[in-house]
Formats: structure tokens, sequence, C-alpha cells
């Protein structure tokens, strides 16, 4: 009898592992981006990654991207994606959240596919930045079944202008305020590690550089209209982009 149970708990192993759920993914594109007209406010780059169920049982799938290492994309840029089921929001990174948000699993029979993409709107920004894709189930969100790596290069093949985490520009000395003005803008540089500073209109346009004054700088607004600007402060290697509205 003993053998028996034996026999029948090792077919019911045998069986579950046959049942687990299995995807390939695999990227399509080429996520270097040259010649790009910057200028184009409403610039928008797709990636795609083929989704492939290649197991025996339904895949409820959960998506989630995120930068790499913990860096930040380049400021300035927005990331959305779209599934077989939605597009999302630039904000909106998963289609499962833990707190119940939103629960729509991408959901593949066997032997189906579908191209996600994933897009990129950069917002007058050259620049780099590795994004990861990361694939788990709706019924174990914590196991990641399949990565994929995204580098993306906008204008900018030697990767000069690379994503720098917010510790890092305060280790820094940097410090842009008041984000919201009615004309006079602030530049903190207490390491004197950044040079000059980019103002941009929101649609790209190049409107001003001029090299900063020390440990602090002060940018006037006052010339242009009311609206949306972005102030792209650059050193060797690094910089920084913020959002800045004149009202």
């Amino acid at each position: 009898m003993k053998k028996v149970y034996l026999f029948l708990l090792t077919c019911l192993f045998t069986t579950a592992l046959l049942a687990q759920v299995q995807i390939e993914t695999t990227l399509l594109t080429d996520t270097n981006f040259e010649d790009q007209d910057l200028s184009n406010g409403g610039l928008d780059l797709p990636m795609y990654v083929l989704i492939e169920n290649t197991g025996t049982v339904t895949a409820n799938l959960k998506w989630e991207f995120k930068a790499i290492n913990g860096e930040q994309c380049i400021d300035g840029w927005s990331l959305y994606a779209c599934d077989n089921n939605n597009c999302y929001l630039p904000n909106v990174t998963t289609n499962i959240t833990a707190n119940g948000a939103l629960n729509a699993p991408s959901v593949l029979q066997p032997g189906q596919s579908y191209e996600f993409a994933l897009h990129v709107q950069p917002s007058a920004i050259a620049g780099c930045c590795e994004i990861g894709l990361y694939f788990s189930t709706a019924e174990a969100p914590n196991e990641i079944i399949s990565v994929v790596e995204i580098p993306i290069m906008i204008n900018d093949p030697e990767c000069e202008n690379v994503a720098t985490s917010t510790d890092d520009l305060e280790a820094l000395g940097l410090k842009i305020y008041p984000t919201i003005t009615n004309d006079v803008v602030y530049i903190q540089n207490a390491t004197a590690a950044f040079k000059h500073v980019n103002i941009y209109s929101a649609t790209g346009s190049l409107l001003s550089k001029s090299y900063l004054n020390g440990e602090l700088t002060e940018v006037s607004l006052s010339e242009y209209g009311a609206g949306m600007y972005y102030l792209e402060i650059v050193s060797e290697g690094i910089s920084s982009v913020s959002r800045v509205f004149l009202y």
C-alpha cells in the first residue's frame, strides 16, 4: 500500500511540475533611437516584447517595469505600457497592485502570444536608461518567472547623459527651487559639480543656454509666457531635468 501511495504522490508531483506556467519573452525591437526630433513635444517611441505561453496551462500574468539597480530614468521622461488588455497611464507601472487598486491579469492560453509594448516619451530630453520588465503570475505575484532588460538610448549612443538618482544629486549639492514661480528660479550648486543650465519649452525647443554662477544661480523666466518649462542642469556625464511651472 505504501508503494501505491508513493506512486500516486509521484504522479501528482510530476503533474504539478508539468502544469506550471511557462512563458518565453523576446525583445523584438532596437532600443537605440538615433536622430530623433526632440523638438516634437509629442514624440512617442515604442519598444515591443513578444510574450509566448509555451506551457500547458493558462497564464494569468502580472507585469511590472522599473529602472534597473534602483536608479531613476531621466527626469522628464514618461514611460507607459500596453498589454493585451489595455494601455496604461504613465504613472502606472504594473497591471496588478498589492492593494488591489489594479487587478487586470494579462491572460494567455497555451500556445498563444502577443506583443507587449513599452512606450517612452522623452519630452525633449536625450539620454539613456535601463528598464527591467518583470513577469510573474497573478497567483504568485512575487515569484518572477521572466525578466526582459531594455536599455533605452535616445540621441545618446555613448550614454553620456545617464540617469542620476535623487540621492546622488543631493550628494552633489544640486537643488532647484521653487518649481512653481512667476519669475525667478534658483539653482543651488553647492559642490560646483554642474556647469550650465539649458531652458527648454514644453515642446522641446531650446530657449537659452547659460553657465551657472558659483554655488547659487538665479534664473529669470519673466521673458517667457506662462506655462511649463524644462531646466536641464548639466555637467560632464551627468544631467538633471526639472519641470518648472511659470504663472
